[in-house]
């Protein structure tokens, strides 16, 4: 199901970059199917381009930083939105 939403909703983010749904809902999928550094990279680039604000949003991120074997970077994420 989500597999074929996922390419749909990559195009979408590569026309209107700054809509936070769009990375949020791409996460989110990407973690439905269990493609953990893809939804490291969504969210990581998401940060980046201050498109996170919530703190939820921020301690996904670190959780799945974590999960991928970055927990350095998630900390110094997560100390910095504090």
């Amino acid at each position: 199901e989500y597999g074929l939403a996922l390419p749909t909703l990559m195009r979408l983010l590569q026309r209107s970059p700054e809509k936070k749904p769009y990375w949020v809902q791409g996460a989110s999928m990407a973690l439905s199917m269990e493609r953990y550094d893809s939804a490291a990279d969504l969210l990581q680039l998401a940060y980046t381009a201050d498109l996170l604000t919530e703190t939820s949003e921020i301690q996904q991120l670190a959780e799945v930083l974590v999960h991928v074997g970055i927990p350095n970077r998630a900390a110094r994420i997560f100390q910095d939105a504090m």
